[in-house]
């Protein structure tokens, strides 16, 4: 790696790496980077994986965690257990050997670059400033459902956003206004698609579909947003059949992080099964971007979604529509599924996911 640098202790003993080259693959500047993470331990968590310290449960490690990451040199000192090692505890580097291989011996060296350029620092002055005012315009802000809910359109049903993009807005459910960003309830649009798929979006918006990446990222980058899922089971009784969740911060990075997720302030009546997707990427049938060994999108029905590691996810509302099945019949981990509300062995009925500014 070069250039290499570690900031002070003020700075949480920053990581700044880059330039990578060799035969071991790239686990601290690639998909789950350490450049820039700060470094933690045991006792100080300083990684960026909101609810989980990385070094807890990864080998109580002292590292530059991200979320938390895909090496790990300073787990534990597992042995040769080969790929029965405990998953991640031990000393990993993930693209050589993967998460379940402790490795035997490593080393970690430096060396100052070759004819580095030394600029002497120049004596402070301290010059007068002339204040400048300076005038720049906002971007256009993406007018949602909820802004036509405002202007007085209070019937449920397909709308034109300011970029173009048509989208189902919900002015009924919990006050109105809500962005409709994902809904299934027949099984008419299968939904094991690919990225460029899942990027632009696909469906029938009178039905079923999925808005596009690209779209929530851009609704979701300009505020802070809430997102309510709405859930429907094949229960006979109607008091029981449906629930709710609400998370009163939800956004979706660019496609150059990945789409990753950010979700917290849960809230709701079907369990908080979206707490283990929380800072992680995207991934589909062409795009594993998680970091558990299998492909977990090829594992639960070939859907979309935001794939963690360990059991990959509590949830999954873009896994296969299997109709009224339960248990063996419902091929297990295939459907769509709520974890804390219908486990995993029960496919549901419908979901609806929108959102709408706070």
């Amino acid at each position: 790696m070069s250039p290499s640098r570690v900031s002070g202790e003020s700075n949480g003993y920053r990581l700044h790496i880059s330039g990578y080259s060799g035969t071991a693959g790239d686990s601290m500047t690639g998909l789950s980077s350490n450049n820039g993470q700060r470094f933690s331990t045991v006792d100080r968590d300083n990684d960026a994986y909101r609810g989980v310290h990385c070094s807890q449960q990864l080998g109580e490690a002292g590292w530059w965690f991200e979320a938390c990451g895909l090496s790990y040199l300073n787990g534990r000192y597992l042995g040769n257990c080969g790929y029965s090692c405990l998953y991640l505890q031990g000393v990993v580097w993930y693209p050589w050997r993967n998460g379940r291989y402790s490795l035997k011996s490593v080393s970690m060296k430096i060396r100052p670059a070759a004819n580095p350029q030394v600029t002497p620092e120049a004596p402070q002055v301290t010059p007068e400033v002339t204040p400048v005012v300076t005038t720049t315009t906002a971007p256009p802000t993406e007018v949602d459902c909820s802004a036509l809910h405002a202007s007085g359109q209070t019937t449920s049903g397909v709308y034109t956003l300011t970029s173009g993009v048509q989208a189902y807005c919900d002015m009924e459910t919990a006050g109105g206004g809500w962005t409709v960003i994902q809904r299934r309830q027949d099984g008419s649009v299968p939904f094991n698609r690919t990225w460029e798929e899942y990027k632009l979006g696909f469906g029938n918006l009178s039905g079923e579909y999925w808005l596009g990446n690209d779209n929530i990222h851009l609704l979701t980058s300009q505020t802070d947003y809430t997102l309510r899922v709405d859930l429907v089971d094949y229960s006979g009784f109607d008091l029981y059949n449906t629930a709710y969740e609400e998370y009163s911060s939800f956004r979706v990075s660019s496609e150059s992080d990945q789409y990753r997720l950010h979700i917290s302030g849960y809230s709701g009546t079907a369990g908080n099964s979206m707490r283990t997707n929380d800072g992680w990427w995207f991934s589909t049938l062409d795009r594993d971007n998680d970091i558990d060994r299998l492909h977990c999108s090829q594992w639960h029905g070939q859907a979309g979604w935001w794939f963690r590691g360990y059991k990959c996810t509590d949830s999954n509302l873009n896994g296969r529509y299997l109709g009224d099945c339960v248990g063996y019949w419902c091929q297990v981990l295939e459907g769509m599924f709520w974890y804390t509300w219908r486990h995993r062995i029960r496919s549901l009925k419908a979901s609806s996911m929108k959102i709408r500014p706070n």
